[in-house]
């Protein structure tokens, strides 16, 4: 736990003690010592898909002469997939489908062209609503005090967010919405608010 992150000490602060937890898992993630070491898990679904795009763009175009950096971006995008749980319940079919195409190797232009549109059009459709899904969902979490959930989704904030060109520090300084007298909604929504714009 980062210095000055206890219990006692964030109370101090006014963050409410339903929000503690949250807080806690939050600036140890965004600290930015810890943000060196977490680079290697800074894909989600989204940015997995996104990339896995951008490398069937480059095979197609022949920059890239064999298949195995598909299947190597393939697979740990079907892994990834496989372990959203917010996009299990909100876009279950899409989700479904990309499961089936991404178990498949695309080793020919017409397979890699077929993976192509479907991720493309995958990537259509979450990416306007995935964080609000997220941040839904990490609400619900911290309200439930499920952490388990409640790490997932702060993961899946911080890696958008860090692909969407936000730095270490920024996020870090999110913290300051939570430790003022406002309302616990209020301190929510600033945070949500914040994170969309």
């Amino acid at each position: 736990m980062l210095k000055n992150s206890n219990d006692d000490v964030l109370r101090l602060q006014k963050v409410n003690d339903e929000m503690i937890p949250f807080l806690q898992i939050w600036q140890e993630m965004v600290h930015t010592y810890t943000l060196d070491v977490y680079q290697n898990r800074v894909l989600n679904s989204l940015t997995a898909l996104v990339e896995l795009e951008m490398v069937l763009q480059k095979t197609l175009d022949g920059l890239y002469t064999t298949s195995y950096n598909i299947d190597s971006c393939r697979l740990e995008t079907l892994q990834i997939i496989k372990c959203d749980h917010v996009l299990l319940k909100y876009e279950k079919s899409i989700i479904n489908r990309l499961k089936w195409n991404l178990a498949k190797k695309a080793e020919k232009s017409i397979e890699q062209k077929s993976l192509r549109f479907q991720v493309s059009y995958a990537i259509k459709k979450i990416k306007p609503k995935y964080l609000d899904y997220v941040l839904i969902e990490l609400y619900n979490s911290i309200h439930k005090k499920d952490f388990k959930l409640m790490t997932e989704c702060t993961n899946t904030i911080i890696s958008q967010c860090i692909s969407n060109g936000w730095s270490a520090k920024a996020l870090f300084d999110l913290n300051r919405f939570f430790k003022n007298s406002n309302s616990l909604d209020e301190k929510w929504r600033s945070f949500r608010d914040e994170i969309i714009d």
